[in-house]
């Protein structure tokens, strides 16, 4: 259950947001939203948050900004979003030279935004693509059982994984003798298989 700023900035209102700093670090990972509306909530921070404030603790202290920014990174944060107008007008420039420094984007909300509008989307978006993953991982684990059930042996079970990742895949002991083997569709082997015992059997 992960996505990048990049495509976070795509999803509900935040297409409306501006990135005023740390451009270099859209990639960086959201796994879940917090809001920081304490001067100790960064103690908080687990890592891959975006994080969203209205900057109240800030309104007569802005460079304080800085700081956080600084924390934010150090403690794996993906991104801090602030909604202007009401108590921050903009963030000064030491602020946007430290996001750029640390690649942490620094991110504009629009003021008519509530939190809601941002969470809703946000993790529909996460959650459904978690569903998907869980939805597959199950379908691929009743179909293994399946065949580990019919008791075909292990060159059904190795040709079925080897058409799912579609690469070859083999089988060794701890002697290194080869067990089985298996081959996608419309790929043959070509070159020696792997010294040592291992999963993997590689095209040459």
């Amino acid at each position: 259950m992960a996505i990048t700023v990049r495509e976070a900035l795509t999803i509900g209102p935040l297409v409306h947001s501006a990135v005023l700093a740390g451009a270099s670090g859209l990639d960086r990972v959201i796994k879940t939203v917090t809001v920081l509306e304490a001067p100790d909530s960064h103690e908080w921070i687990k890592g891959n948050e975006l994080a969203l404030t209205i900057g109240y603790m800030y309104k007569d202290k802005p460079e304080l900004l800085a700081p956080l920014v600084e924390e934010l990174a150090r403690r794996g944060a993906a991104s801090l979003g602030i909604k202007f107008k009401r108590y921050l007008s903009d963030v000064p420039q030491a602020v946007r030279e430290k996001a750029d420094r640390l690649g942490f984007p620094v991110l504009a909300i629009p003021y008519d935004c509530g939190w809601i509008d941002i969470l809703k989307p946000l993790y529909h978006y996460l959650l459904d693509e978690e569903t998907k993953r869980r939805y597959h991982a199950q379908q691929v684990n009743a179909h293994f059982i399946e065949i580990l059930l019919k008791n075909k042996g292990l060159t059904p079970l190795l040709q079925s994984l080897s058409e799912m990742i579609m690469s070859p895949v083999a089988v060794f002991d701890a002697n290194h003798e080869e067990l089985a083997r298996a081959f996608p569709p419309g790929r043959t082997p070509r070159g020696a298989p792997p010294e040592g015992p291992g999963l993997t059997y590689p095209i040459f």
